[in-house]
């Protein structure tokens, strides 16, 4: 399996603390990224649709207070350890950074 794109990754990780619609994991990535991430419409449905097919995200039940046209998604089992390796490996690439002094240790600016 090949790593994920940013946009996915940015997906899987809207969705790692509840289930969410569209709207609310665009709204979530832009907001936790500062804006630096903004997912389109396209980029997004169609990441969700092909995530879906693979099986790391599900249709989630809406809560009672919430729009019932909405489509509302969760993590599963294998999403979750696609967002675990991904992670992972990331730290493991700034590790190497930081070891070789491209950027300052925690804590150190």
């Amino acid at each position: 399996m090949s790593s994920p794109s940013e946009a996915v990754f940015q997906i899987l990780l809207s969705l790692a603390d509840e289930p969410r619609h569209g709207l609310g994991i665009a709204e979530e990535v832009e907001r936790r990224t500062g804006r630096r991430v903004r997912l389109g419409a396209s980029t997004l449905y169609t990441a969700i649709r092909r995530m879906n097919a693979d099986q790391w995200i599900q249709e989630a039940t809406a809560g009672a207070d919430e729009d019932p046209r909405r489509r509302f998604y969760s993590l599963t089992p294998a999403g979750r350890r696609v967002l675990e390796k991904e992670a992972m490996r990331l730290d493991s690439l700034v590790r190497d950074a930081r070891g070789k002094s491209v950027i300052p240790d925690e804590g150190r600016a």
